[in-house]
C-alpha cells in the first residue's frame, strides 16, 4: 500500500516493490524498481448549505451596509460566502466533513439568520436554503 502524503505534484517518484505469492508464502514472484512522474490531480468535494442568488437577492446584497459586508465579502469560513457551483451563485457555508443532522440544522439556521440580518427585507423561508455539492479539482 502507498502512502501520498507528502508526495509532491510534479515530481518523480521511485518505488521498490515485490509481488508475493500469497500471505503464506512468501516467494517473491516479481520485483523491481518502479519510477514515475507524478501528474496527478486533487479532487476535493464538499457541502455548502445555502441559497441561491436571485436577482432580488443580489440587489439586497449590493445594498447592503458596509458594516455587515463582513459576513459574506470576506474570505471568512465563519460567515457567507459566494460559491459558483454549477453555474450558479449560491450564498452559504461550507460544511465539514462528517456532520450530523442536528449539526447541519445548525448550519440552516445560521446561514438564514445571517441573511435576515444583512437583507432585512428579504423574506427567506427554510426551504430555500439547500444542500449543494461543490468539487474542486486541482
Amino acid at each position: 500500500m502507498l502512502s501520498w502524503s507528502g508526495i509532491k505534484r510534479g515530481s518523480w517518484l521511485k518505488v521498490n516493490f515485490a509481488i508475493i505469492k500469497s500471505k503464506n508464502s512468501p516467494e517473491i514472484l516479481t520485483g523491481g524498481l518502479f519510477c514515475a512522474f507524478l501528474n496527478y490531480k486533487m479532487i476535493e468535494q464538499y457541502l455548502v448549505v445555502g441559497v441561491k442568488i436571485t436577482s432580488k437577492l443580489q440587489q439586497a446584497l449590493d445594498q447592503c451596509i458596509p458594516a455587515y459586508q463582513i459576513y459574506f465579502k470576506e474570505n471568512n469560513p465563519d460567515y457567507l460566502q459566494i460559491y459558483n457551483i454549477n453555474g450558479e451563485q449560491i450564498l452559504g457555508k461550507m460544511v465539514k466533513p462528517g456532520v450530523n443532522l442536528e449539526t447541519l440544522e445548525d448550519y440552516v439556521r445560521n446561514v438564514r439568520s445571517i441573511i435576515k440580518k444583512i437583507c432585512p427585507g428579504i423574506n427567506l423561508p427554510e426551504s430555500e436554503i439547500k444542500i449543494y455539492t461543490q468539487t474542486l479539482i486541482g
